[in-house]
């Protein structure tokens, strides 16, 4: 099953007007929106339970091999649920 909306779609839902569109698209530049937005066709689709995660902006920097990031996706899986 599809479950991927597009990227305004997701905002609106999530957020409402709260934020602009160049904000939220900014969000999925810097890999902050977890499970990562993907790109189709130009335009950014979204897991519609993807969440917005501050936190791995301070993670990024300090991985440096794969398995590494495998461990950090496998952990926010688990607390996302």
């Amino acid at each position: 099953m599809n479950n991927f909306v597009d990227l305004k779609t997701w905002w609106h839902l999530n957020y409402g007007d709260a934020y602009c569109a160049q904000t939220v698209r900014r969000w999925c530049q810097k890999g902050l929106i977890f499970p990562t937005p993907e790109k189709h066709g130009g335009k950014y689709k979204v897991i519609r339970n993807a969440k917005y995660i501050n936190k791995l902006v301070d993670l990024k920097p300090k991985l440096k091999t794969i398995d590494e990031r495998n461990k950090i996706n496998q952990k926010l899986q688990q607390l996302l649920g």
